[in-house]
């Protein structure tokens, strides 16, 4: 079992980030064949060349807000399961606080009675 869950978290959040961004910023570029190059390309066996009206358009806004919003759940859910851990380590203390109170009491009665 991984011990420690937060850092693959994290690396996974991280690269989805830097993936859907450079994915974007790839979107919003303008392609580079003018007419001249396209028929040249087109000419040549094997190979076409994507015109600008068969090219599909990306909306870049929309896949940014969408890593952001991924991001930002990912980072609750992170703060969620430390809090979580924060309270279990909590219940804990206290448990052994008790504990550590009925032995200490428990000594003390065997003190009184001890003649």
């Amino acid at each position: 079992m991984n011990q420690h869950p937060t850092r693959t978290i994290a690396s996974v959040s991280a690269a989805g980030v830097v993936t859907l961004v450079s994915t974007t910023a790839l979107a919003d570029a303008e392609p580079v064949l003018d007419r001249e190059a396209y028929e040249l390309a087109a000419s040549q066996e094997g190979f076409v060349a994507a015109r600008r009206e068969d090219m599909e358009q990306v909306n870049g806004g929309a896949l940014m807000l969408i890593a952001y919003a991924l991001f930002w759940v990912m980072v609750v859910t992170w703060v969620a399961l430390l809090a979580r851990r924060a309270a279990l380590i909590s219940n804990q203390l206290v448990d052994v606080r008790r504990q550590l109170t009925d032995l200490d009491d428990r000594l003390d009665e065997l003190e009184r009675s001890a003649p």
